[in-house]
C-alpha cells in the first residue's frame, strides 16, 4: 500500500449539519452538498475581487432547499435526509436525494446517521425520494417515491437523458434503479418483486456511486461502494422470513435500544463494484475482504481512470485503478 500525503482545506463549517454528499457545478463557481440534517447546501466561490477583501475561498453556507412543496396534497414535506447529490452538466440542474423519511437521531448532542438508516432498513418501507432543484427557478420538485433508502445518485451520461441512483435496502437484485429524464420515468423500481435475492448477486449494501470516461478503451463506466458485507443471519431475519413473522422479527428489533444497534465495522469490510450500466447489475468486485486497508467504502469519484474511495471509519482516501 503506498501512502500519499496531501495538504487537506477546511473552507467551511457546517455546525451541527452532516454533508454525505457534494458536487461542483459545471463552471466551479459553487458546490452543492447534501446534508442530512440541514437538506440541500450551497457554498459559492469568491471572485477575484471578492477574494481581495478577503482570503476566505467560499462565501457563508446557504440552505438552498429544507423542504419541498407536495402539490397533490397542497402541502410541504420537510426534506428529512438528504443524501447525496450531483448536477447535470449541461443544463446545471441539481439532483439529490432524500434517502428516507426518518429524521437522523440526536444522540449525546450529535446526530447519528448511521442509526437513522439501521432503522429504515429494518423497517423496509420505501419512503426515499429523487428530488431536483433548478437554480434558475428556485424551485425544488419530487421526481420519484417508494425508493428503499434513495442513497448515492449520479447523471449516467453526458447527455442527462438518465441518472444513476443506489438504493441501499431495495430486497431485490436492483440495487442500482435508473431514472429516465426524457420519460420523467423510474425504471424497474417494482418494490414487491423478490424473485430475485439481492444477496446472491451482491456481497453486501450499495451506497455512493458514481460514472466517468476511461482513457484508452474510449467507454463509460459505472462504481457503486459498498460499506458493509450482507450477513447471512441478519439477511433471514429481514428479508426472507415468511409474513407476518417478518413483522414481528422487525417490530422487535426497532424497539431495541440504540445500543443494541448492530456495529457497522462489526466485520470490517470495503469493496467497490463495477455495473453493467444497461441493467444496474454487478459484472466486477474489487474489494478488502477483511477490511485490512480500507473498510466502509461509502463513497467512490471516478476521476482521471481511478477510483478515489471514501471511508466511513477511516480519515484518509483510497485511491485505486481498476483494471
Amino acid at each position: 500500500t503506498d501512502i500519499i500525503t496531501a495538504k487537506v482545506t477546511v473552507v467551511a463549517d457546517l455546525g451541527r449539519g452532516r454533508p454525505l454528499g457534494g458536487k461542483f457545478t459545471p463552471d466551479g463557481s459553487a458546490v452543492y452538498i447534501a446534508d442530512a440534517h440541514l437538506g440541500l447546501l450551497r457554498l459559492r466561490k469568491k471572485s477575484k475581487k471578492e477574494m481581495k477583501k478577503s482570503h476566505n475561498l467560499f462565501h457563508t453556507v446557504e440552505i438552498v432547499a429544507s423542504r419541498v412543496y407536495d402539490r397533490e396534497n397542497d402541502t410541504y414535506s420537510p426534506i428529512a435526509f438528504a443524501d447525496d447529490v450531483t448536477i447535470g452538466p449541461k443544463s446545471g440542474t441539481v439532483y439529490f436525494t432524500d434517502a428516507s423519511d426518518i429524521m437522523p437521531s440526536l444522540s449525546k448532542s450529535k446526530y447519528n446517521v448511521m442509526y437513522t438508516s439501521k432503522l429504515d432498513g429494518v423497517r423496509r418501507k420505501a419512503s426515499g425520494r429523487l428530488l431536483q432543484y433548478d437554480p434558475k427557478t428556485d424551485e425544488v420538485t419530487v421526481l420519484a417515491t417508494n425508493i428503499h433508502f434513495a442513497n448515492g445518485i449520479t447523471m449516467g451520461d453526458a447527455d442527462e437523458t438518465y441518472l444513476l441512483i443506489s438504493s441501499t435496502f431495495n430486497t431485490k437484485a436492483k440495487h442500482v434503479l435508473r431514472y429516465n429524464l426524457v420519460t420523467n420515468t423510474l425504471e424497474d423500481n417494482d418494490n414487491d418483486d423478490n424473485t430475485n435475492d439481492s444477496s446472491l448477486l451482491w456481497t453486501g449494501f450499495t451506497d455512493g456511486i458514481d460514472c466517468g470516461d476511461f482513457k484508452g478503451n474510449n467507454n463509460r463506466r459505472c462504481f457503486v461502494a459498498i460499506p458493509v458485507s450482507i450477513d447471512p443471519f441478519l439477511n433471514f431475519l429481514l428479508f426472507t422470513l415468511p409474513h407476518p413473522l417478518d413483522m414481528r422479527v422487525r417490530t422487535f428489533l426497532l424497539l431495541l435500544p440504540e445500543r443494541f444497534a448492530p456495529s457497522v465495522d462489526a466485520h470490517p469490510y470495503g469493496a467497490v463494484a463495477e455495473i453493467n450500466i444497461a441493467d444496474g447489475l454487478p459484472v466486477s468486485l474489487y474489494q478488502d475482504p477483511s477490511g485490512t486497508d480500507i473498510s466502509s467504502v461509502t463513497g467512490v469519484t471516478v476521476h482521471d481512470s481511478k477510483l478515489y474511495l471514501a471511508s466511513l471509519e477511516h480519515n484518509y482516501i483510497g485511491v485505486y485503478t481498476p483494471n
